[in-house]
């Protein structure tokens, strides 16, 4: 039978080496871009959801509190996003995260914004930054994933 003070004895020696591994594994974690946007999301793809149309949008986007929040290092375009999209589906709202050309003057090089498919507007975006309307033509999304869009959250 080994005794518990051996093998912590043994783990000791490694202690460097294992400690290493994990740095290098959460950097390498930290720089890797995934090819598709991983939405970390509890309950995605979301199965309850309709389009509405753009009066219980707008009203949605008035009433809800995420705009309120603090931009910071650790809360960005992605977590604004995120959360909305999140709280609309929590309300029965099918909505969509979005990938657009950064137009802010800053280092990052995308912008992520949301989008409504409204029955009696089309496609609606908004900036859940300060829940105001975007202005922008198809052409200028790089890229658009549906909050119910199965296929896109097998990969």
């Amino acid at each position: 039978m080994i005794k518990i003070e051996k093998i912590i004895g043994e783990l000791g020696r490694y202690r460097a080496i294992i400690f290493m591994a994990i740095f290098c594994i959460s950097l390498l974690a930290m720089f890797t871009q995934p090819t598709k946007v991983q939405l970390e999301i509890d309950g995605f793809p979301y199965d309850d959801v309709e389009d509405k149309n753009v009066f219980e949008v707008v009203r949605f986007m008035e009433e809800n509190t995420i705009s309120e929040r603090r931009y910071s290092s650790t809360y960005n375009c992605y977590n604004f996003a995120v959360d909305t999209i999140r709280d609309a589906a929590y309300e029965g709202i099918r909505s969509a995260y979005v990938v657009i050309e950064n137009p802010y003057e800053n280092d990052y090089l995308h912008h992520a914004i949301i989008a409504f498919n409204c029955p009696d507007a089309g496609i609606v975006f908004f900036e859940p930054q300060d829940d105001t309307f975007v202005f922008l033509d198809k052409s200028d999304i790089l890229y658009m994933q549906w909050c119910d869009d199965e296929e896109a959250w097998k990969s």
